[in-house]
């Protein structure tokens, strides 16, 4: 006896449609991505900012030219520039101004620099924060507060530079920053 065309199992178009109903179920529960995983771009951005920092203090050691790094606390970034003009082959120097080395970087969707905070216990939470990169690669030693809006209290990661080193340290929530004197090495 020859099979039923009903007990051969599901045809290519069921499942097809099976497979896009699912689809469509789970990008209702999980969105489409853009909400998925706040903590993973909270740790995006804190890398990202880290990893720039490193880039243009290698760029300063190899160029031999000073740096500035810029965090941009109302725009959300940050960014890097010579602080001269150069001429097209960035060889000349023609005078005092700024040639982009690091184009704007945005903190990821969601995602905001809360503060920048220094050694001495001075914190900025607005405005332009500039940190000069000398052309021997040392930069002055501050943490980056980056925060999710969201759950400002519980999605925070500090980046922390340190100037003798020549990375950086993710650390969650905001440590305080140990401030060290002559007297704690006698």
């Amino acid at each position: 006896m020859a099979p039923r065309r009903h007990d051969r199992g599901f045809t290519l178009i069921e499942m097809m449609v099976t497979i896009t109903i699912i689809g469509l179920a789970m990008s209702a529960i999980f969105g489409f991505g853009g909400n998925m995983l706040p903590q993973t771009r909270l740790k995006g951005t804190a890398i990202d900012i880290g990893d720039a920092l490193v880039r243009m203090r290698t760029h300063a050691l190899f160029s031999q030219r000073p740096v500035v790094l810029e965090y941009d606390l109302e725009q959300q970034g940050l960014w890097a520039y010579y602080p001269l003009e150069l001429d097209e082959e960035d060889s000349r120097v023609l005078g005092p101004g700024q040639t982009e080395v690091l184009q704007f970087m945005p903190t990821r969707s969601g995602m905001r620099i809360e503060r920048v905070r220094f050694p001495d216990g001075s914190e900025r939470e607005d405005g332009l924060v500039q940190l000069p990169i000398s052309p021997i690669g040392t930069c002055p030693a501050h943490d980056v507060i980056v925060v999710n809006p969201d759950f400002p209290e519980l999605e925070v990661l500090t980046v922390r530079f340190e100037p003798v080193m020549a990375g950086y340290h993710l650390l969650e929530g905001r440590p305080e920053r140990l401030v060290l004197t002559d007297a704690d090495f006698r």
